[in-house]
């Protein structure tokens, strides 16, 4: 029988420590900056609930003003989160932004008026952390990532586990030098409905959220995996399935991305407001040998060094949008030994882990990044290039989803390139 394979020596501490961005590995995080940044709301969402109690928790931001388009509606909601006598509301969208006394603004406002209002709380100098799906298409998201950057404000969208130490910890795991290439990634995020959902809810309005369950779910799903590939380019979508209201919004779609135009690499999600619900992921790694190399699989790998042992891993998790245990988050690393990888009665040999991290909540920990970037002074572009990629893939599934066909990704904008490499 074969030894297991080595346990490597995740360098955890030396990472965390040395604050290197856990997804390019290359801007420096930054530290936690003084004082406090003033927070406005635009609307008054059910999502915005959760984030303006996550916000009021967080060491560094003060929630100072919510906007509705009546100051009845704002006055009540501020009221219902039992937030500070002092937080100031108005009536209208555009009274907030000329509040002087906000830095930044968080818009939870139906994904058809992003743009506006994005594009007019950046040219009122506000920072903006808009929800997801940030935009109608990637023309939509450009004008307003260019309108931020003409103005010198932050841009950030309000994908939540971005910031949790498990994000960071699985990104970790799969740069390490003893794993492989992603070869393959598979997601599912998915919800039943019920009949007021479908009758009520902005998310099955073609009017406000015309991205349905594209938009809603499949975000998740493409950004897992994007985290996964370090937010390279994708080369095309195609939809294998899908279902759609008569009102054309997506209720259900089962999608495969290529990374490659061969796709010896792809991620394949299914989103759904149909079926059970499920929030799962597996990430598989192998390391390249030569024969796949010389079969056209694309790889950059660099070859091992010293005592380094490759193996092939499978990650896996079920809560990996919403966390289950309020105390703790996991995820499960199953690793392979080399080859061969049978004992003498056929056994698969291998190894499976629990990863366990403390579940801090992950929208107050992206209320803290947010707000230390603001209170710094100095952005972080890498931000826009996270939305711009999982904004490319929900753009060219909803393509593929009207016309039945593959789409290949447009080209790449040269800020794009600049901040990849």
């Amino acid at each position: 029988t074969p030894p297991p394979p080595p346990r490597p020596t995740l360098p955890r501490a030396q990472a965390m420590a040395a604050a290197v961005d856990p997804f390019t590995g290359s801007a420096a995080a930054l530290p936690q900056a003084g004082g406090v940044m003033r927070l406005g709301i635009l609307g008054c969402a059910n999502i915005a609930r959760k984030n303006a109690m996550s916000a009021s928790l967080a060491r560094n931001v003060r929630v100072v003003a919510v906007a509705s388009r009546s100051a009845a509606k704002a006055e009540a909601w501020v009221a219902s989160l039992n937030l500070p006598g002092t937080v100031r509301t108005y009536g209208a969208y555009s009274e907030l932004l000329e509040d002087a006394d906000v830095d930044a603004v968080y818009i939870p406002l139906p994904t058809t008026m992003h743009l506006e209002w994005v594009v007019k709380a950046a040219d009122a100098k506000k920072h903006v952390l808009c929800e997801k799906p940030v935009a109608m298409n990637v023309e939509e998201l450009l004008a307003i990532i260019g309108a931020c950057d003409r103005n010198g404000v932050q841009w950030m969208d309000g994908t939540m586990f971005m910031h949790h130490e498990r994000t960071l910890r699985l990104r970790e795991l799969l740069t390490h030098p003893t794993t492989g290439d992603v070869v393959r990634v598979s997601a599912a995020f998915c919800f039943h409905g019920d009949a007021s959902f479908f009758e009520s809810n902005i998310r099955a309005d073609a009017s406000a959220d015309p991205l349905g369950a594209v938009g809603d779910l499949l975000w998740y799903c493409a950004r897992l995996g994007l985290v996964a590939h370090g937010f390279a380019w994708p080369h095309s979508v195609r939809v294998v399935s899908s279902r759609v209201m008569p009102n054309g919004v997506p209720l259900e779609a089962d999608v495969v991305v290529a990374m490659d135009e061969a796709e010896r690499v792809v991620m394949r999600f299914f989103c759904s407001f149909e079926q059970p619900f499920q929030e799962s992921f597996e990430i598989y790694t192998a390391y390249p040998t030569p024969y796949m190399v010389s079969n056209g699989f694309p790889t950059s790998r660099p070859p091992l060094e010293g005592g380094d042992v490759p193996s092939d891993k499978v990650f896996r998790c079920n809560d990996f949008v919403i966390p289950d245990d309020p105390s703790e988050v996991s995820f499960e690393v199953e690793t392979h030994g080399s080859f061969p990888f049978v004992d003498r009665v056929t056994r698969t040999m291998r190894r499976t882990e629990t990863v366990r991290v403390a579940n801090n909540s992950q929208e107050r920990q992206m209320w803290e990044k947010f707000a230390d970037i603001v209170l710094s002074n100095e952005l972080e572009p890498r931000w826009k290039l996270y939305s711009l990629v999982t904004t490319a893939i929900l753009d060219a599934a909803m393509i593929a989803i009207r016309e039945g066909r593959e789409v290949k990704l447009g080209p790449k904008p040269e800020w794009y390139t600049a901040l990849h490499a």
